[in-house]
């Protein structure tokens, strides 16, 4: 039997996947950072075929993050544009809960 992540990775991962869509997808139905929010609307509906065919056909005794590795250091194209994509999300995380978290802290002060 091929080698894998465990279970409680994958669910993490896509449930950062779906909420991510989610997100973005209520961003640019409230029109705010539409075009990144339709990159990663388009970057987040690419990343599981792309990263499912990268390690489709690889090594039986690697799990996937050992395959998509590998081949990064081999220069795959493939998984250096699915190493981007996941660059691209984590981004879209970092400006999403800056720009959340200034919103609340609007108007409030420190010595409060």
């Amino acid at each position: 039997m091929p080698e894998t992540l465990p279970v409680w990775i994958w669910i993490i991962h896509y449930i950062v996947l779906l909420l991510t869509l989610v997100f973005a997808l209520k961003n640019l139905k409230n029109k705010r950072s539409m075009l990144f929010s339709a990159l990663v609307t388009l970057t987040v509906l690419a990343l599981p075929p792309l990263g499912f065919s990268l390690t489709f056909f690889g090594d039986i005794n690697q799990n996937e993050a050992e395959i998509i590795m590998n081949r990064l250091a081999n220069g795959d194209f493939t998984a250096i544009i699915l190493i981007l994509g996941y660059a691209v999300v984590g981004l879209w995380w970092i400006m999403f809960i800056s720009k959340t978290v200034k919103k609340k802290n609007q108007g409030k002060s420190i010595y409060n």
